[in-house]
């Protein structure tokens, strides 16, 4: 106790020591600067004005125009939730009921899982929660995705994860044995749908051969109406030519009956002779071609009527098609009626069956998924953090209990960063939503972000009485390094050029239209050079002629 009171007062000793010399100091300090500046305002009267120059570079990029306005960033923060659900699986005793009933018949089965007898496995709200032992991080802290947050007791962590694996084997019994017990009951229901359809597929057979017959009797018809149509055709082209030849026979017959008659047989009786002969030769076929013409008419007479027997036929056969076709649905309908239910109940069953296997594999499923996601969020007993970056707040203390949906932490959420400014209402009408800005911070000036107006709040009125509206710019890209309430300007972009070389305004000067810079030559004197300017932001001027990127220009000044 001793020593650390005399260790005390030295101290004491030292900090008395160091006040007296800094107050002496301060004293001195004043002295020489109240000397130094009579001492100056003496000698300005006989100083002169001296120019000075200060070096510049000519760069290159876009020049841009818009309004300018002052404002802070606004970091948005991101909760993490403890999502992992520490329900428990309640396992049912269906299974041995439905495996006991196996031997019934399917649809008394069907309906009794329709009923309810037979209920799938579930789950229960759970009061297990696991216990904080200890808190790693605090508010301010920066942390990095996977770094421990909390440790967790090992013996809440044990029971549930022990709770997790029964939950697994439980749903993967059940799920055995109900696709044991599904099995055994579709043989049955599909025994049963066989048995009471089969009479159904007899009835459609009985149907297709009934309607086949009708339009088997329709189809010989027509063939044999279209080889009477083709064989009368046939004829009459054969007869119409035979009329034909018939015709220019007669003609020759009469040109030679005529030539005979008026002919001396006495006289010339060579040419008689030969003329006869001709008269009896076309006498023959005439009459042959007559012959051959009526034969051809009995035929067509013979074949018209069969043909009007068999439309008359086929008319009957079409008549009888659509009567038939309709007894025979009304038929099918009758026998098919009774199959029917069957395999509407059949389809019932089915469906029940594979439901039922569907949602019990789902709740294996679940149950593996719950205990792989424990296993990746509780990493050696420990609850890690899914995010980066600066946690704002901590909700837990030692002693907590951690349940499903519960916060874990709150971060600043760097991807969603704003600056919110006040422009008055006289430039609202170059703003609009999804117009782009630039912000340059005050702690990185050599910096400049981009954004997006992202919200245009109403009207308002400020504290020195002007209208203005809250206009929320949205940062966009790297955002990385900035932090909560930096100060910064932010301009909203009205005019933009393409990258262009461009310099500082006050490197340049003018004679009346034609504009220079001043620059070095070779030997260090000041020279002027011409140039041509262009777009100016109010800072710096697009140099379109003159001047290339890098160059050192002059920035005069005059200083006393």
């Amino acid at each position: 106790m001793i020593r650390r009171k005399d260790k005390f007062n030295k101290l004491n000793l030292k900090i008395v020591r160091r006040r007296r010399l800094a107050i002496i100091t301060g004293v001195l300090v004043v002295i020489i600067a109240v000397t130094v500046a009579v001492v100056n305002m003496e000698t300005s009267s006989n100083s002169s004005d001296k120019v000075v120059y200060r070096e510049t570079q000519v760069k290159q990029g876009p020049l841009t125009v818009g309004i300018k306005e002052t404002g802070s960033l606004d970091i948005g923060t991101v909760d993490q939730t403890f999502n992992l659900d520490l329900s428990k699986y309640v396992s049912s005793s269906s299974s041995s009921s439905s495996s006991s009933s196996s031997n019934k018949d399917a649809f008394s089965q069907m309906m009794s899982m329709l009923s309810g007898s037979s209920k799938s496995s579930s789950s229960s709200s759970s009061s297990s929660t696991l216990e904080v032992s200890d808190v790693d991080v605090t508010a301010g802290k920066n942390v990095t995705k996977g770094e421990v947050l909390y440790k967790l007791t090992s013996d809440s962590v044990k029971d549930i994860r022990e709770q997790m694996e029964s939950d697994v084997k439980d749903a993967k019994a059940d799920l055995d044995t109900l696709e044991a017990s599904n099995a055994v009951s579709k043989v049955t229901t599909k025994n049963t749908y066989n048995s009471s359809t089969t009479y159904g597929g007899y009835a459609q057979a009985e149907y297709n051969a009934a309607v086949q017959t009708l339009q088997d009797t329709i189809s010989n018809l027509q063939e044999q109406i279209t080889a009477y149509q083709q064989e009368i055709s046939t004829t009459q082209t054969e007869m119409n030519a035979l009329q034909t030849e018939y015709d220019d026979v007669n003609v020759t017959l009469k040109a030679f009956t005529y030539s005979l008659n008026h002919m001396n047989s006495d006289e010339d009786a060579i040419n008689y002779v030969t003329f006869e002969n001709n008269r009896e030769t076309a006498q023959k076929n005439s009459d042959s071609l007559e012959t051959q013409i009526e034969t051809d008419k009995d035929t067509i007479d013979n074949d018209t009527t069969k043909l009007t027997s068999l439309n008359d036929q086929l008319g009957a056969a079409q008549r009888d098609l659509a009567t038939g076709t309709l007894k025979a649905k009304e038929q099918y309908d009758l026998r098919m009626m009774s199959a029917q239910t069957a395999k509407e109940s059949y389809n019932v069953s089915i469906a029940s069956l594979t439901q039922k296997q569907k949602e019990q594999l789902e709740t294996y499923e679940d149950a593996e998924n719950k205990l792989k996601e424990f296993d990746s969020t509780i990493s050696n007993g420990s609850v890690i953090s899914e995010y980066a970056g600066t946690i704002t707040d901590v909700p837990l203390t030692v002693g907590d209990t951690i349940t499903t949906g519960g916060t874990l932490l709150t971060l600043y959420d760097i991807t969603n960063s704003t600056v919110t400014v006040d422009v008055d209402s006289s430039n609202m009408d170059s703003l609009k939503l999804g117009g782009e800005a630039k912000i340059t911070f005050t702690a990185f000036p050599d910096k400049t972000y981009t954004g997006k107006i992202t919200e245009i709040d109403e009207s308002e009125t400020d504290s020195s009485g002007n209208t203005v509206s809250p206009v929320i710019v949205t940062l966009s890209g790297d955002t990385s390094g900035l932090y909560q309430n930096m100060s910064g300007d932010l301009t909203f972009i009205t005019k933009e050029t393409e990258s262009v070389l461009y310099v500082s305004n006050r490197a340049i000067s003018r004679n009346g239209t034609q504009s220079y810079v001043k620059v070095k030559d070779s030997s260090g004197n000041v020279v002027e050079k011409d140039v041509t300017t262009g777009f100016s932001d109010g800072e710096n001027v697009e140099i379109k002629k003159g001047l290339s990127k890098g160059d050192v220009v002059l920035i005069e000044s005059t200083v006393s």
